[in-house]
Formats: structure tokens, sequence, C-alpha cells
């Protein structure tokens, strides 16, 4: 199971190395990236919960970005789709005494600060 995560990975970076398009770009495909990002976080965080089911979703939306939108700058949204969740994650232990939200808050505002900020820098560059 732990191998099927970075497996999963490797298959959308060689797709995105494949494609030679030069569409899939803008705002609307970093949002596609974003999708794929929280989906596989999501089933990473649950494990062999409920991410096992969430694993097939997860890698259509992985396999999908890469291949309909291969560039790096749109990439950036797989990182901000990890922030979201973190995020997702404070809201909802918010009072939990266990677990330090504010840690993932703290992390999940970083990535997606992070995230938005390379791809709003990387659109402007000329392709």
């Amino acid at each position: 199971m732990i191998l099927l995560y970075p497996a999963l990975l490797i298959l959308a970076f060689v797709l995105a190395l494949r494609q030679q398009r030069d569409s899939g770009r803008g705002w609307r495909w970093f949002a596609v990236w974003c999708v794929a990002g929280a989906l596989f976080f999501f089933s990473l965080l649950t494990g062999l919960s409920i991410g096992l089911l969430v694993l097939p979703f997860a890698a259509g939306a992985l396999v999908f970005a890469a291949v309909q939108a291969p560039h790096l700058v749109e990439s950036f949204g797989f990182l901000a789709g990890f922030g979201l969740v973190a995020v997702l994650v404070a809201g909802l232990n918010r009072g939990d005494e266990q677990v330090n939200p504010t840690s993932w808050l703290a992390a999940g505002l970083g990535l997606t600060a992070v995230a938005v900020s390379a791809y709003a820098l990387g659109a402007r560059q000329p392709k």
C-alpha cells in the first residue's frame, strides 16, 4: 500500500513529461491540479480507512491533470491542494487538545500561499 503513493507520483511525472501540448494553461488547470493534490493528500492522511476508497479518485484526478495540463507552473496547484486539506484538518480539530490545529493551520496556509504565489509569478513569465 505504501508503495502506491510514490508509484502514482512517478506515473504522473512520466505522463506529464511525455505530453507535448501547449494547452492546459491557466487558473482552471491550477484548480484541477489543486483537486488532484487535495484528493491525494486526503487519501494519504486517512490511510487504510477511507483512504483506500479515495485513492482511485485521487489517481484518476492526478493522471487527468498530468495528461491535460502537463506544465510545471499549473502543477503548483498540487501543493495548494495539500495546503487546503491541512487547513481543513485544522478547522475540524479546533478545540481538540490531542491535535494542535495551529500547526496544521500554519502549514496549510503556508503551502497554499507558496503554491499560489509560485503560480502567479510563473504565469506572468512568457511561455
